[in-house]
């Protein structure tokens, strides 16, 4: 079966759904498991306000059962704590209807307001529609005098904000709750989001039908639905981590590109995503960490954005996922779109990249060696059948053969090659800016100067999680269509079998040496 992810629900919704089909019966999996990736998702120097109402946790509302999956659909839900503060004006229910019941409703006690004890500032004032989110601990605009023109009429006005007894609806003497501002149709478009674009597409003369779904919050469904993607990999020994290479102009090289004689980088994936993750900005150069802070806090300080790039490195993959017998089927046009679908990525790289352009081909591509598989106990976490067929925790199964370096990333004529997937991801600044651009209203053509809606000043921290997910995802449906089966015990009895026919591919001639040296084509190669 083929693995598909669904994703449902607004920026301000009650919440987000994922529902993903296709993952085996048996993968052990408890919310605890996503919990973690969802938090990641989170942190990171930069984040705006939104994050410190949100503190996101999943619910599996489906396809597991005492902690094991039972190869039906998994449903995720992850509740948005913000939605109390937008029941209105994002309810189901047209909005008369959806006020009435909001009236009889008993609500919980809203959010703290962002900023109240940490001294974040707070939402300029003027125009409603320049500050849609309002206060996190009330409506806005407010009733009464002073409300703004153009504000949503307040039904209660007449009766001095409560229900007149026998009214639809109504409880005598129960408050009603003040008019929204948030209802007010968004008609000035934001550049650099979907906002215009979209709303022209749809015929939407309401922007807010259009941003809801474009948000970035969408991603926490992703993130969730890649979480159990990654713990299915991970029964294989494949691991996913990502770092940031870029902030603005402060910049690192790719720590994992250049090999040394051991036919692997210098750099411990271990101790690499420890440093990554201590960094407040997730990059693992602690210099460069600390002058990417200072770039957001100044960047923040004008009312502008940043953005980067980060990297995903993805060790443990064995050689042959992908095809190159159809376009649809290359590996890395997979990942690379997967990648191009997350908010604000407008560049992808695999290995060199767009570096490769400006070499020679002789240092480009990558020199094959080879030593016989191993046959020791295996690394933890790698199966004893991959280890025999050459895993060592760096590197996939590759029955023995070996690249020299990886400028190919991982992949070559879209299939993997056993070594490590490297791809990098360009992301754009933010597009909601303090530092207002023009625009022009959708309704009038009016100039204006663009709204600022809470926002974050640098996601691209936050950004590289995600894209850990959207890349276990892909490899996971990947390694589904190579490996598949209804369970995790067939999944992993056809891996074995796929292993041990690697290990049993070479056979170096008697008596005759299988040197490392790059570009040795001789003995080392036999045929099966």
């Amino acid at each position: 079966m083929a693995l598909r992810l669904l994703t449902a629900g607004e920026s301000h919704g009650p919440g987000l759904v994922a529902v993903l089909e296709g993952i085996p019966y048996g993968l052990p999996l408890t919310a605890a498991d996503i919990d973690r990736d969802l938090a990641r998702r989170q942190r990171g120097y930069g984040r705006g306000g939104r994050m410190k109402i949100e503190r996101d946790r999943v619910r599996i509302l489906g396809g597991v059962r005492h902690g094991r999956t039972l190869g039906s659909p998994i449903a995720l839900w992850i509740p948005n704590r913000d939605w109390e503060n937008w029941r209105l004006a994002m309810a189901v229910d047209p909005p008369q209807a959806a006020l009435v019941d909001l009236a009889a409703a008993d609500l919980p006690p809203l959010p703290p307001e962002p900023g109240a004890a940490t001294g974040a500032p707070l939402p300029e004032a003027g125009d409603p529609r320049d500050r849609p989110e309002g206060p996190p601990g009330g409506p806005w605009p407010p009733t009464g005098a002073g409300a703004p023109t153009g504000a949503a009429p307040d039904p209660s006005a007449a009766d001095g904000g409560s229900l007149e007894p026998g009214r639809a609806g109504g409880q005598p003497g129960r408050p009603r709750p003040p008019a929204d501002g948030r209802l007010e149709p968004v008609t000035r478009p934001r550049p650099g989001h979907a906002d215009l674009a979209g709303a022209l597409k749809y015929g939407a003369r309401d922007i807010r039908d259009i941003l809801e779904r474009a948000s970035a919050r969408e991603t926490a469904a992703r993130v969730a639905a890649g979480a159990v993607a990654r713990k299915f990999l991970g029964l294989f020994g494949v691991r996913i981590q990502s770092y940031v290479l870029r902030i603005g102009e402060v910049a690192i090289p790719s720590p994992v590109l250049t090999y040394g004689e051991g036919g692997r980088p210098p750099v411990d994936p271990d101790r690499l995503a420890a440093a990554t993750e201590a960094s407040p900005v997730r990059c693992p150069d602690p210099d460069a960490s600390r002058r990417m802070v200072e770039a957001i806090r100044a960047a923040g300080q004008a009312g502008d954005t940043l953005g980067g790039v980060f990297e995903v490195l993805v060790t443990g993959v064995p050689v042959g996922l992908g095809s190159h017998v159809t376009g649809d089927r290359r590996l890395e046009g997979r990942l690379a779109g997967a990648l191009m679908a997350l908010n604000a990525i407008k560049g992808v790289e695999v290995g060199l990249g767009f570096a490769a352009a400006a070499l020679p081909g002789s240092q480009v591509h990558d020199p094959i060696g080879y030593r016989p598989p191993d046959a020791a106990p295996p690394p933890p976490g790698i199966p004893a059948e991959a280890a025999q067929a050459g895993a060592d925790g760096w590197r996939g199964p590759t029955a023995g053969f070996f690249r020299h370096r990886n400028g190919a990333g991982g992949i070559e004529g879209g299939i993997s090659n056993g070594e490590p997937l490297v791809l990098r991801a360009a992301m754009k600044p933010i597009a909601t800016l303090r530092r207002r651009l023009p625009s022009a209203d959708l309704l009038t053509g009016a100039p204006f100067a663009a709204h600022h809606e809470r926002s974050d000043v640098c996601a691209v921290p936050a950004a590289a999680v995600v894209a850990e997910a959207l890349v276990a995802l892909e490899l996971a449906a990947a390694w589904l269509e190579k490996f598949g089966g209804d369970s995790i015990e067939d999944v992993q009895r056809n891996y074995a079998a796929y292993c041990r026919r690697l290990a049993n591919w070479a056979r170096p001639r008697d008596g005759v040496p299988t040197p490392d040296a790059p570009g040795h084509g001789g003995p080392g190669r036999g045929s099966a």
